[in-house]
């Protein structure tokens, strides 16, 4: 009864002239939403809105979780893909279901790893859309892409990276990948054939270093799960995944 007394009493000076209304809406205390490959994690935290005093944009509530939020998540990556068109540039698309989201940057890592925007598109508002984004200049050798969600207040969210490959003298792939403890390196491109290339890490650290042949077996056994990249001496990257 003290408990309920000092509540009640609370909520009169901190709520002074709102108007009482029941409502099954609740303003969450927090939360986020993160997506990276094709796993997405959302959280939030609030409560059931038994009790609602609100005045303007100002709410107070009382009771117990629930799944009915004032503020949606602001986007669901459905589909995120890329391609080269006849002139050999670098075309991403992506299909989302948005809310409140701001905009969209499309970023491509450089030969040090760094992600830098080559393009921007504006959201076309709440609801599923599908995007589009050419780059100017055709794609040399290997690129790794992907884009970035911003919504109305600034925060942002990934897709998934998109590696692409002008194959117009052949092919550089690694399977598997994203890789257990051993996958191998395939190319059929001759300009890189008996050349070195670099197994790196994250920080830039060169973990393996060996001649390219048409197959390559590589051990991973020693690292620890994560992104690395094989650097060739060409400067193309291909990105590399381990997995456990």
């Amino acid at each position: 009864m003290i408990k309920y007394t000092i509540f009640c009493l609370s909520l009169c000076v901190g709520t002074a002239g709102l108007a009482q209304t029941l409502s099954p809406n609740v303003l969450p205390a927090t939360g986020n939403y993160f997506s990276a490959g094709g796993a997405s994690l959302s959280w939030t935290l609030g409560e059931t809105a038994t009790l609602t005093l609100q005045s303007g944009s100002a709410m107070l509530t009382q009771g117990e979780q629930q799944p009915e939020i004032i503020n949606p998540l602001p986007l669901t990556w459905l589909a995120v893909d890329g391609d080269l068109n006849t002139q050999k540039q670098a075309v991403i698309a992506w299909k989302v279901d948005e809310q409140q989201v701001a905009g969209f940057t499309v970023e491509k890592q450089t030969a040090s790893g760094i992600y830098t925007a080559i393009g921007n598109t504006t959201s076309l508002g709440n609801g599923q859309h599908t995007y589009s984004f050419t780059e100017a200049t055709p794609l040399n050798g290997v690129a790794t892409y992907r884009v970035k969600q911003i919504d109305i207040n600034n925060n942002f969210t990934y897709s998934r990276v998109i590696v692409l490959k002008n194959s117009s003298t052949g092919r550089v792939w690694v399977y598997p990948n994203p890789a257990g403890n051993n996958t191998s390196l395939y190319v059929t491109d001759a300009s890189l054939i008996n050349k070195p290339v670099k197994l790196i890490d994250m920080q830039g650290r060169v973990l393996q270093q060996w001649v390219v042949q048409s197959l390559t077996f590589i051990d991973l056994s020693g690292y620890a799960q994560g992104l690395y990249m094989l650097q060739f001496q060409n400067g193309d990257q291909l990105q590399l995944i381990k997995c456990k």
